[in-house]
């Protein structure tokens, strides 16, 4: 759904023709090391430093499997993660000691699967769910290269989380219902390993880094309760979406471009040359075609947030 949003042609090419551009994302790759090592400070904090270990190892190998002809730069990147995500999973441990203390791992991952009418079904994951302060809630982890209240704002203001926090309690029982969102955002590192640097004077820096509050905010936790953006705002908003999505059929014209998606401050569009260069055999090869998405029969369209 906020692929249509975002632009209507961009999901026409995404969703109706399933088409997709592989391209290596570093900083895909350091949020889902991060996602992981910190799930596994809830459930298992005696294992994350190995398992955040583990994950970068397994996420690099696949990068460089998909990807052989990664630039230089990429490369050195890719390797410095290696400390760069060790230190900030320490620094995150030692600012919010105290909350990790006293917060008990629920659940992860949780599915959720809500047919909101005839011809729209909800399907979506919380990836986590934890008990903090007598209450129940989703837990939300960011990792941005800044962090400021205009980017503080925009992430309670992200639909997902208040769409999934309302689907889960109308599918509930009162007990297992849960009582809001806690957003906890992250600041990566600006800073980098020094040639002549050992590991360990590395992650002395990168502590320090992380304590100096001089250079802006670093860490920041926000608790919830219910959602910033209202439960039946954002049903709304999914059926008056969903309504036009199934309204557009299967003809590209009928998927408008927003040519201000077309080049934003981090790229070029994944579908910039078969919306602006053509759908030609040479443009086509870039692209891969996706498996088609089936929740439960042909006749159902999913509503996935992205």
């Amino acid at each position: 759904m906020s692929g249509f949003r975002k632009c209507p042609r961009y999901y026409y090419w995404k969703y109706v023709r399933r088409l997709e551009k592989r391209t290596f994302n570093l900083a895909f790759i350091v949020g889902r090391v991060m996602h992981h090592g910190i799930q596994t400070l809830f459930s298992d904090p005696e294992r994350a430093d190995k398992e955040i270990r583990k994950k970068l190892k397994e996420e690099s190998q696949a990068a460089r499997k998909e990807f052989p002809q990664i630039s230089t730069w990429d490369e050195e990147n890719l390797s410095a993660q290696e400390y760069i995500t060790t230190g900030m999973l320490d620094a995150f441990k030692i600012y919010f000691r105290k909350f990790l203390g006293a917060t008990k791992h629920i659940a992860t991952e949780k599915a959720l699967l809500y047919p909101l009418n005839k011809r729209v079904t909800i399907v979506g994951k919380i990836d986590n769910i934890i008990e903090n302060q007598h209450k129940k809630w989703i837990y939300e982890l960011k990792n941005l290269k800044s962090l400021d209240m205009d980017r503080i704002k925009a992430i309670k203001t992200d639909p997902q989380s208040a769409l999934y926090l309302e689907v889960h309690n109308r599918q509930e029982k009162p007990r297992n219902r849960l009582d809001g969102i806690i957003y906890k955002i992250i600041r990566k590192p600006q800073i980098r390993q020094k040639k002549k640097e050992s590991r360990r004077e590395f992650l002395v820096r990168l502590s320090e880094w992380y304590t100096d509050q001089t250079d802006g905010l670093k860490f920041h936790l926000e608790r919830i309760k219910g959602s910033f953006v209202k439960g039946e705002a954002v049903i709304n908003t999914v059926e008056k979406v969903s309504q036009q999505m199934i309204d557009a059929g299967g003809e590209k014209d009928e998927y408008f471009q927003d040519f201000s998606q077309c080049v934003r401050d981090w790229g070029l569009c994944q579908m910039y040359t078969l919306c602006h260069e053509g759908e030609t055999k040479e443009n086509l090869k870039l692209y891969t075609i996706r498996k088609k998405y089936k929740v439960q029969d042909d006749d159902v369209a999913a509503v996935v947030e992205d």
